[in-house]
Parts: structure tokens; C-alpha cells; sequence
């Protein structure tokens, strides 16, 4: 499956993320913000949303898939548990 493209823009090179990967998922809808270019909006992935691609970027390369997994598992219970913080409910 492709989660992203590289570009061309003048002399810039430009990464486009596509959000069918899970985490460019929730780095578009929570960590990025949107810039006028030319008549578009275009989302830009915010310094927080730009650690989390990095560090992304270096697991995958370098960790087992069943310790991806794992990792996968505790980043899950940690926003569930922010969540309900946020929410006013503590366990």
C-alpha cells in the first residue's frame, strides 16, 4: 500500500502523506495546521506532528513489527487515558 509521494515544487522538495497510514491520519487531523498556497488550503504538519513522523520514521525502520504492534497497543491506552483526563474522569 503507498502512504506517500514525493514532489517537486520549484526547487523545494514536498512529502505528501496520505492518510490511508493510520498515524497520517491523526497527524493531518490533530497536529497539522493549514496554510494558504496559490487558491488552496494546504495542511502542514505542526512541530508536534513532525516529532511523531520522525520518530515514525525510525521505529519502522528499526524495531520488530511485533514490538511496532506493542508500541502500537500503549500509544493506544495512553490516548485513552488522556482522553479521560481531559475529560474529567480519572480511574
Amino acid at each position: 500500500m503507498i502512504f506517500f509521494a514525493r514532489g517537486k515544487f520549484k526547487s523545494i522538495q514536498v512529502d505528501l502523506l496520505l492518510t490511508k497510514n493510520p498515524l497520517f491520519k491523526i497527524v493531518a487531523e490533530k497536529f497539522a495546521t493549514k496554510h494558504p498556497f496559490e487558491e488552496l488550503s494546504v495542511p502542514m504538519a505542526t512541530v508536534e506532528g513532525m516529532i511523531l513522523l520522525k520518530l515514525f520514521a525510525l521505529l519502522e525502520r528499526h524495531v520488530l513489527q511485533t514490538d511496532l504492534t506493542e508500541l502500537k497497543k500503549t500509544v493506544s491506552e495512553e490516548k485513552q487515558r488522556i482522553a479521560k483526563v481531559e475529560h474529567g474522569i480519572q480511574s
